[in-house]
């Protein structure tokens, strides 16, 4: 008699992960011989609850299997839920055979051995059937969005993600600690809400300071910077370590529909400096949103009045006395006017950088956080699930960065930027226009952060001090590019070996042709083939590093960024000022009102929220690998990011006001709001 021992572990992140239904399973052997089908039952105990560990003795007696290869498992009963299964060792002669799982078992699931092993190399003949048996199955549960045909559609001109008509497939849900968190957020800010609405009846605003009070019933401090809010350096500051990094760039030459010249700035400079002087060693820094000029704006819902947008340009300059700092903002292309500096009234130049920062947060919302990095993850993501079978080396690689990325997105696209949200009308811009404008113009580049960094001219730390996102960034990007690379090169002995993967080869064309270039066939900078270790290297750097690093930098801090409604406005009643009309009264009348304030607040408030099951960069929650040497490289990985962590730990002591958003601990490993 053949003995096969089954120790299981179901999982304990879900409330429905348990099944009351009856588990079956038969165990197949590398020859295909297989046992009968064999119920998994204690009597009188709730077999498979929730965070159970359980051990099962399956018995054969006919031919013998020999060594397990494959696991088929079903449910039956009178009521047959699904059940989250973790993982499956089947000891067998002695022999522990590891069987990583984590997914849903609703109906009939089959489960390969846990080594990952290329297609090309698979030589048996029933693994290669059920590979192929598992992709096709997966391609009828994870679709594409249906093509839309105008832009009256929600899936017009940007990355196409997942169909979410109906529900999500079950292993893309979020977890119950995430529900939970939700709801508490929810109730938090919807009870803030209705209390300052009711406040606002009997008192109202009367000077930036007011906005302070919008934010104390849900419980957060004041921001550290509330006392030099209107300081030029703190501005500088929020620009360089900020949510929104990379709207900078060094300025080499004034675009043409910029006016600033010498004579606005001449007092601002070094004594005998002049900009182009300056421009020439680098410490002119220039900020563009002249992008959105052909944006929509959007309509302010309480006066059903159009929001007001500046298209501004705005100079920085650096210098080792003052610091980084704005020197002079044009707040209309091509327009002499509307040319604000320091050396301008108080209120004139305090309502110029209001509006230049109510443009940055409408390109940081649309166009850096959500584009560029919650819609494009989403597309790897639906390509990948749907490409990859589970013993793929990249999609056990690329799954724990992903798949949270999908229900985040859903609840996005009806919540908070579909025309009619309510995230979507306090803000300027209308985001789903802008994401289309900026997704026309989108490289897969754009998410090569140390490329982008060279391209705006931002790597030299002796000409750019204090720019810490970009100091943590590269350390950040190095040690995760060592990571990836130390995998793939695991599984990918030469390029050839890249070549001949059939199944990595469908997952770049589909991401490629139907993810991105699904409407213009613009596969912007996606390859359709992928040629090189080198180059899978590059791709799953990109993948991993925006999902985690770069998403949770650009997400984490907005609480603190925007929680103080004056410091960044999300959109401005009152258009652009002239001089002399900046007044205490005018920027009360063109900050947002209370409804929107209250809005804006709600939001960063959930999206700096971490949960009590948050899993973070270089944690394994779940085991997909079962190679020793990878699972040694994954420990190698998490020492990486400790090392890193305690190098940015001991900066962060003599600084006034730490950079801790890139600490991996602060770091989630996917995409959770």
């Amino acid at each position: 008699m053949e003995e096969f021992k089954l120790t299981i572990k179901t999982n304990d992140r879900y409330y429905s992960a348990g099944t009351i239904a009856t588990v079956c399973v038969k165990i197949v052997g590398a020859d295909g011989k297989c046992t009968k089908w064999n119920p998994l039952d204690y009597f009188f105990k709730n077999d498979f609850q929730k965070g159970s560990v359980e051990s099962y003795s399956v018995y054969n007696n006919d031919d013998e299997v020999g060594q397990p290869v494959m696991l088929h498992f079903k449910l039956k009963g009178l009521t047959t839920d699904a059940w989250l299964c973790d993982d499956i060792v089947v000891e067998h002669k002695g022999i522990e055979y590891q069987f990583p799982v984590y997914d849903w078992l609703e109906e009939e699931l089959v489960i390969l051995r846990g080594e990952a092993v290329l297609p090309q190399k698979v030589t048996n003949d029933h693994i290669r059937a059920a590979r192929k048996a598992e992709v096709d199955r997966n391609r009828e549960i994870f679709r594409w969005q249906q093509r839309a045909s105008s832009e009256d559609e929600m899936g017009w001109g940007i990355p196409r993600y997942i169909d979410d008509e109906g529900v999500l497939p079950r292993i893309l849900r979020e977890t119950t600690a995430k529900l939970i968190q939700s709801k508490e957020n929810s109730w938090k800010t919807t009870l803030n809400e209705l209390r300052n609405r009711f406040r606002g009846l009997f008192k109202k605003l009367q000077s930036p300071a007011d906005y302070k009070r919008l934010y104390k019933n849900i419980g957060v401090e004041d921001p550290k910077f509330i006392a030099r809010w209107r300081r030029d350096v703190e501005v500088g500051r929020q620009m360089l370590t900020g949510v929104s990094p990379l709207d900078i760039e060094i300025c080499k030459v004034i675009p043409e529909y910029c006016h600033i010249c010498d004579e606005h700035v001449d007092r601002l400079l070094p004594e005998g400096c002049s900009l182009q002087s300056e421009m020439r060693t680098g410490r002119i820094y220039i900020a563009d949103y002249t992008e959105g000029v052909d944006v929509k704006r959007n309509h302010n819902p309480q006066t059903n009045s159009i929001y007001f947008h500046a298209d501004c340009i705005a100079l920085f300059h650096y210098s080792t006395e003052i610091g980084f700092r704005p020197i002079a903002i044009q707040l209309i292309p091509n327009d002499d006017d509307s040319i604000f500096t320091p050396a301008d009234v108080e209120y004139d130049w305090l309502l110029a950088k209001m509006f230049m920062r109510s443009a940055s947060l409408n390109f940081h919302q649309a166009k850096y956080r959500f584009l560029q990095t919650n819609l494009v993850c989403e597309t790897f993501c639906v390509a990948l699930m749907r490409n990859l079978p589970c013993c793929h080396p990249v999609y056990k690689l690329l799954r724990p960065h992903l798949r949270t990325v999908a229900h985040v997105n859903r609840e996005a696209r009806s919540d908070d930027v579909s025309e009619d949200s309510d995230v979507n009308k306090c803000l300027s811009l209308n985001t789903m226009s802008l994401m289309r404008k900026s997704f026309e113009k989108f490289h897969l580049d754009d998410l090569n952060i140390p490329k982008v960094l060279e391209r705006k001219g931002l790597l030299d730390p002796d000409l750019l001090p204090n720019f810490y996102y970009r100091d943590d960034v590269i350390d950040l990007w190095k040690v995760v590019q060592i990571y990836v690379g130390d995998v793939i090169r695991h599984f990918y002995e030469c390029d050839e070996d890249v070549k001949r993967d059939v199944e990595l080869q469908e997952w770049t064309l589909d991401v490629a042709t139907e993810g991105f270039g699904w409407q213009d066939d613009n596969t912007r900078g996606v390859p359709e083939h992928i040629n090189s270790a080198d180059e899978l290297i590059h791709i799953c750097t990109i993948i991993i590093f925006t999902s985690s690093v770069q998403h949770s930098l650009l997400s984490n801090g907005q609480m603190e960024t925007y929680q103080f409604v004056p410091n960044a406005p999300s959109a401005m009643r009152l258009p652009v000022h002239k001089k002399g009309q900046g007044t205490l009264e005018r920027i009360m009348e063109t900050l947002p009102d209370i409804k929107a304030a209250n809005t804006m607040i709600s939001y960063s408030y959930s999206m700096s929220k971490f949960t009590s099951d948050e899993v973070f960069l270089g944690e394994t929650l779940e085991s997909m690998f079962v190679e020793d040497s990878v699972r040694e490289t994954l420990k190698s990985f998490k020492r990486s990011l400790d090392e890193l962590g305690e190098k940015f730990r001991r900066r962060n002591e003599n600084l006034e006001y730490p950079y801790i958003a890139s600490q991996p601990g602060n770091i989630p490993r996917s995409i959770v709001n």
